[in-house]
């Protein structure tokens, strides 16, 4: 029913009330009965008939009577045959073929294919007349076909749905909405890139412009008359369920513009499309508001630009979080071997060591301070470290007491420029080597 068009409905509606009328017509008795008419026409018939026999057998003049009946069955091709019986259910005078065409009837006094009438000898009965017709309907599907009330019917619905299809045809070009609008106007609609479409107050599409019937693979005339919450709108948050409000809707009931409302719509190839509807109550020749101008256009590729937008954005944070983590770990590292540096340059700068051994010393963990303050700067200039957020561990078996000892000895320096005592000692055997990172 949803493919069938306004003119189309419109015609069978019309058509099913005439079709009506004429019913209510013959069940009052307004529209004339043939069969009726005929049924009376038969009876009048038999009386006139039942009448003449009555007088003939008064007079026992039953070869005239025999004449006479067949002269009425000659002169009236409807009845088929006649015949007269008296009270013993014998067969006094009859046409040729009655005794064939009559059939028995039980405790029935006539029908519409067989007439009884009793005929009087004075004021006593004397016998009965019969009359055989032709059948004034068929039956079963027959009777139906050959009905006149039915085949009027018929005609007449069938006849009204024709005129009214051609009526209406020429008719609803002059109410087809998009007919009132000047075709100047409606070629600039046409040319919009975005959808319009007007609703009525009922929420039946009066207008669409050709962007909307191409967003939905329709015509535009197509569109008119259907409801447009048959749509399959959805809200941007649920798209698997049906929408409750709508902006037009609220337009309609609060009389006030709704803007930038996001909505999703399922396209005929099963593709969802995200659109920004506006709508705009119109105001009808009163104070009410008599439809709505709804306005849209596809944003899903903007939203899909967002989502990327959303998504690098997202990335660059994480960076920048990995980058400000890393390099707050590395300034904490750097600090080590840079006070161990500028602390025994110190030493040596002031010549407090006392031999050449202790210079060495110093020296050398100068140098060994230095070499792991390159490996630093350079795990800090290693930009894909930075990026990835996370720096690579070496994983060697080293000498834990060394390393210890190594820390001690880098701190010592400073921590005797503030007078306090260093030094580490070991109440548990430890492993001598263990799987670590030295430079960590």
């Amino acid at each position: 029913m949803r493919n069938l068009t306004t003119r189309f409905r419109l015609s069978t509606g019309l058509a099913g009330l005439v079709a009506s009328l004429i019913m209510l017509a013959i069940l009052v008795g307004i529209v004339p009965d043939k069969v009726a008419a005929m049924r009376d026409a038969r009876a009048s018939l038999a009386e006139a008939i039942a009448a003449n026999t009555s007088l003939l057998v008064s007079q026992t003049d039953l070869r005239r009577m025999s004449q006479i009946m067949r002269l009425i069955v000659n002169r009236n091709t409807d009845l088929l045959s006649a015949g007269l019986r008296d009270q013993n259910g014998q067969l006094v005078v009859a046409t040729d073929d009655h005794d064939g065409n009559w059939l028995p009837m039980a405790g029935q006094h006539s029908n519409d294919s067989q007439v009884v009438v009793p005929i009087l000898a004075g004021n006593s009965e004397w016998g009965k007349l019969e009359l055989r017709f032709n059948a004034l309907t068929g039956s079963g599907w027959n009777s139906l076909i050959v009905n006149p009330w039915l085949r009027q019917v018929i005609f007449l619905t069938l006849g009204s749905f024709v005129l009214f299809y051609f009526y209406l045809g020429r008719a609803l070009k002059h109410l087809d909405p998009s007919r009132a609008i000047p075709s100047r106007v409606q070629e600039a609609l046409d040319t919009m890139a975005e959808g319009l479409l007007v609703i009525d107050a009922k929420q039946n599409i009066a207008l669409a412009n050709r962007a909307c019937a191409d967003l939905l693979g329709k015509d535009p005339d197509d569109l008119v008359g259907k409801i447009i919450n048959k749509l399959p709108w959805r809200s941007v948050e649920d798209q698997n369920q049906a929408l409750e409000n709508t902006p037009w809707a609220d337009a309609l009931s609060e009389g006030m513009a709704q803007m930038g409302a996001m909505l999703k719509l399922q396209l005929p190839d099963g593709r969802w499309r995200t659109l920004m509807i506006n709508a705009s109550p119109v105001l009808g020749g009163g104070s009410k508001h008599s439809g709505v101008l709804i306005s849209f256009d596809d944003v899903t590729e903007l939203e899909e630009k967002e989502l990327e937008l959303r998504q690098s954005k997202e990335k660059a944070e994480a960076a920048n979080m990995a980058k400000s983590a890393f390099l707050a770990n590395m300034s904490h590292e750097i600090r080590t071997p840079m006070n161990a540096i500028l602390g025994f340059t110190e030493v040596l700068r002031r010549g407090w060591s006392r031999d050449m051994a202790s210079n060495q010393q110093h020296l050398a963990t100068i140098q060994s301070s230095g070499k792991h303050l390159l490996e630093l700067i350079n795990d800090i200039l290693d930009l894909s470290k930075i990026e990835s957020g996370r720096l690579e561990v070496e994983n060697a078996r080293i000498a834990a007491h060394k390393v210890v000892h190594d820390v001690v000895h880098i701190m010592r320096v400073k921590a005797e420029d503030k007078r306090i005592r260093l030094d580490f000692s070991v109440d548990t055997p430890i492993p001598e080597s263990i799987p670590a990172d030295a430079a960590r």
